[in-house]
């Protein structure tokens, strides 16, 4: 058992923020937790997040870790909505916010979800830039 937790937390990192239930089918166990965990996924993930917060939220991560520099020019995140749900949107505007790499976008959409509790929802991006003169 201990094997098979380790094993599916190596192969499986990428997707952490996604919850693991066990059933048994021998056992018959599990399966109302699996059911109750899925429908709590299903809710997180038609939640409606009001911009000021989700903008109070990702103002703290910049923070706590600023965006890499692009080209010797500062990435600026000016202020980010919800742009849908199921799964969640988030648009974020800016300059230069096309240009912030994977790995940053991975540490927002972390820390946005351990802020409003939004487990087992993957969260995309969509990135508005205005660039300046």
């Amino acid at each position: 058992e201990h094997l098979l937790s380790y094993g599916i937390d190596t192969k499986l990192k990428f997707i952490n923020y996604i919850p693991i239930q066990k059933i048994s089918a021998l056992k018959k166990t599990g399966l109302k937790k699996l059911l109750t965990m899925s429908l709590n996924i299903f809710e997180n993930s038609r939640k409606s997040i009001s911009t000021s917060l989700l903008n109070d939220i990702v103002q703290k991560a910049i923070t706590d870790h600023q965006p890499p520099a692009y080209g010797g020019k500062r990435i600026k995140i000016r202020y980010v909505h919800q742009g849908g749900n199921n799964p969640i949107r988030l648009i974020i505007h800016g300059t230069y916010v096309d240009k912030l790499s994977k790995d940053y976008l991975r540490y927002l959409s972390s820390f946005i979800r351990k802020k409003i509790e939004l487990t087992g929802i993957t969260i995309f991006f969509e990135l508005r830039t205005k660039f300046e003169k």
